[in-house]
């Protein structure tokens, strides 16, 4: 696990243009937002901002169920047409007593091909992996090891094995986990993995919403 720094700093890697990986605390440092032009994010934790995925880091929570939404978000996120000194002052004016100027915001703006979009959970090293790795698995075609490998390449990352499973599940299914979106009838490698979850549980005695307790080294 990373240090307590890497929990108490902002800490963000850009993974591909205008799409980055952090943690908790660079989602509320407003020099971070600005420094880096975040206009929305997608956050997996336990306090509600932009599109939040509850989530603790767990051995046995089901992320794969929010995958799509969260895939869905960040896409439409970064093909938006909306003007960028807009959405960044609508950000940016959640974290100060006072609103911020568009035209403030506008003389700031760097020059970006893309909106950008933060996904983090507390420590930007599970969870938050695991969907940016779900994204471009889905967006580029992408394998699990080829994804995971691009992510490492930009962000010290460790996804644990029950999220790993769920990617490999994600790869699988084509990127749908459902036959049928309405009815969230499962494609069969998610029906498999739901059973054998729900069989896992039941022996150990648990419910799946067990939290890994933070290690400071």
């Amino acid at each position: 696990m990373p240090n307590r720094e890497a929990y108490i700093n902002p800490s963000l890697d850009e993974i591909e243009p205008g799409l980055y990986l952090g943690n908790a605390r660079s989602s509320t440092s407003l020099a971070t937002l600005r420094e880096y032009q975040i206009l929305a994010m997608v956050s997996l934790g336990t306090e509600e901002r932009h599109l939040f995925i509850p989530s603790l880091d767990s051995s046995t929570r089901n992320l794969l169920q929010h995958v799509t939404e969260a895939c869905d978000f960040i896409e439409r996120v970064r093909l938006s047409s909306v003007e960028r000194p807009a959405l960044l002052a609508s950000v940016y004016t959640n974290l100060e007593e006072q609103p911020l100027e568009v035209e403030t915001i506008a003389a700031a703006e760097v020059h970006r091909s893309n909106n950008v979009i933060l996904v983090h959970c507390d420590w930007g090293v599970l969870r938050s992996s695991t969907i940016v790795i779900a994204y471009l698995m889905r967006k580029h075609r992408m394998s699990l090891s080829d994804a995971l490998a691009m992510v490492k390449g930009k962000r010290r990352v460790r996804p644990n094995l029950n999220f790993i499973m769920q990617l490999e599940v994600w790869q699988d299914t084509g990127y749908e986990i459902y036959e049928d979106v309405e009815t969230k009838t499962p494609k069969l490698q998610y029906k498999e993995f739901l059973e054998k979850r729900a069989k896992r549980l039941k022996e150990q005695g648990l419910t799946g919403d067990e939290p890994i307790a933070p290690v400071f080294p």
